[in-house]
């Protein structure tokens, strides 16, 4: 009788110590550090031929095919630098989505606070450019 206790005793104890190595830690990665819009862009950002708005809040959407209107924009914004944020939870929603296409090929997607999964921290004048090109676009104002 006490034989079959200790069998069990330690057979429980096995098992508890086997669930807890396969225990889930999703831990996002440490973000990396400061960088520009031009750094995370694949390839050549003066390439560049298209630029699809998103606007968050209706859905709506609007295409820039302007080479001018691209390059003076991408211009004001590509070396502008973000910063992570160190909250890294994640998020929902968005105001400004921004893709920008060479040749009808996405190469970067991107919101005012996010690219590629990283959030960074609000810098305003990479936003003050963004909401410039979006109240253009859709004809009207974008409160933040």
């Amino acid at each position: 009788m006490m034989y079959r206790l200790f069998i069990r005793s330690f057979l429980a104890s096995c098992l508890m110590f086997v669930l807890s190595g396969c225990v889930s830690h999703d831990e996002k990665p440490k973000p990396p550090g400061p960088t520009t819009l031009s750094k995370v862009y694949p390839g050549d950002i003066g390439k560049v031929d298209q630029i699809i708005l998103l606007d968050g809040s209706t859905g709506g959407r609007e295409y820039v095919q302007d080479k001018q209107e691209i390059r003076a924009f991408l211009d004001r914004i590509k070396d502008e630098v973000l910063s992570p944020d160190p909250n890294q939870e994640d998020r929902v929603g968005f105001i400004y989505g921004i893709t920008l296409q060479e040749k009808e090929e996405t190469k970067l997607a991107f919101t005012l606070n996010s690219i590629q999964g990283i959030y960074y921290q609000d810098n305003p004048g990479f936003r003050e450019v963004v909401r410039g090109l979006f109240e253009k676009a859709f004809n009207k104002k974008f409160g933040y």
